[in-house]
């Protein structure tokens, strides 16, 4: 007989055994020199987003918190689906947890 798949639970909280995932590769977005002359560029641009790090160390389920417009948004997103992190671990088992990161955006 075929072992049916677990169902997935949903991601775990850092905390209470949890051991936080750790990013091991990360990339920042960059900003055009078109978007750079907006009025809106005078400090730091820094997005939060909400996501799921799976047990593989993937990111998932990526969420703006803190929007910073469409076209800014989109690419703080794009640049998270690059990072790759050491898994969350509960009982020396890697698990998926829900995390919030800032993006901050690279000025040329």
């Amino acid at each position: 007989p075929q072992a049916t798949p677990q169902e997935q639970s949903p991601p775990c909280q850092v905390g209470s055994g949890v051991k936080a995932p750790r990013i091991t590769f990360r990339t920042l977005p960059k900003l055009t020199p078109e978007e750079q002359k907006t009025d809106k560029v005078k400090s730091t641009l820094v997005a939060v987003i909400s996501l799921t790090v799976s047990p593989e160390g993937k990111p998932q389920e990526i969420k703006v918190t803190k929007s910073l417009g469409h076209a800014l948004d989109k690419k703080a997103i794009d640049a998270v689906n690059t990072w790759k992190f050491d898994p969350a671990t509960k009982d020396c088992k890697p698990i998926a947890v829900r995390i919030t990161a800032e993006v901050t955006f690279e000025l040329h």
